[in-house]
């Protein structure tokens, strides 16, 4: 695991949402945009991750550098495309980063919940500042 120097100002960074102990994606990288954005205002760090379905994806978290999960402090959804931007304050950004999903769908008339645990792969190569 590789710390990413982000200088400040905001950038968007290429996202792959992979299986905890698997190099293979996680069936949950449908529901997660391949671009995720970082801020660094004066030292401070935000990862802005946007969940394409807001309505399945009922909770999303990250893991910080003690390996607790902790969730968003701010959360923007946009009920007309669907979508929810979640927001965390992270310590540094690293390749990979511990993530957990909780779930709820409607299947063949089932109802179905989950909570997965994946790792968010970050693309050094594939970082742009866009402000």
């Amino acid at each position: 695991m590789t710390i990413i120097n982000v200088d400040e100002g905001t950038y968007a960074i290429n996202i792959q949402a992979m299986k905890k102990n698997e190099d293979e994606p996680s069936a949950m990288a449908s529901f997660l945009s391949e671009s995720a954005i970082i801020e660094n205002q004066a030292g401070s760090l935000s990862l802005i991750i946007t969940l394409l379905d807001a309505k399945t994806i009922t909770g999303f978290q990250v893991k910080n550098q003690a390996g607790e999960e902790i969730n968003a402090f701010d959360k923007r959804l946009n009920e007309e495309t669907n979508t929810r931007d979640e927001v965390f304050k992270i310590d540094e950004l690293t390749t990979s980063l511990g993530a957990r999903v909780q779930y709820e769908a409607v299947y063949q008339g089932q109802k179905i919940q989950g909570d997965e645990e994946l790792r968010l792969i970050f693309v050094e190569e594939r970082i742009e500042k866009v402000n």
